[in-house]
């Protein structure tokens, strides 16, 4: 699925907090994943044809990291939102 590598490189190099708790492989369909914890409570995927949405829900705040294929490259988006 596009994105492996980006997904990949996010958990290698913990590009977000918490990275090493994300599933190994992408998923092929939405999914939530309940991880309470250290702050972290939930791993949300949202998964779209041509886009992924991860979004970590701490108890404070949410970091979002969007993968989404564009043409033959994928571009990765990394937010942090307060609740």
């Amino acid at each position: 699925m596009f994105g492996d590598n980006g997904y990949q490189k996010t958990i290698k190099e913990k590009e977000v907090e918490s990275a090493e708790l994300l599933m190994a492989e992408l998923p092929k369909q939405s999914i939530n994943k309940e991880i309470n914890q250290d702050g972290l409570d939930l791993i949300s995927y949202k998964v779209s044809s041509n886009k992924i949405e991860i979004d970590f829900q701490f108890a404070g705040d949410v970091t979002t990291l969007e993968l989404e294929q564009k043409g033959s490259d994928v571009k990765r988006t990394i937010t942090h939102s307060a609740d």
